[in-house]
């Protein structure tokens, strides 16, 4: 969640946010499979503050941005 923060508004791709928590190159067919459940838990705690909001919005084919002014 913090490198979210730390890059309001900057689309971070899969890899990379997977990288940033496994700390290694990870197998691109495995990718979805990590980020789902890495992505559903910050989504969840987040809509509890507003539930009209998507606060991390998926950017098809790229990743995911964190998006504070929707």
């Amino acid at each position: 969640m913090i490198r979210f923060l730390e890059n309001r508004g900057r689309v971070l791709s899969h890899q990379e946010l997977v990288r940033e928590v496994k700390q290694e190159e990870v197998d691109e067919d495995l990718v979805p499979e990590i980020l789902r459940p890495m992505i559903s838990r910050p989504r969840k705690k987040l809509g509890t503050f507003s539930r009209k909001r998507e606060w991390v919005s998926n950017v098809r084919g790229k990743g995911y941005v964190f998006d504070v002014g929707k």
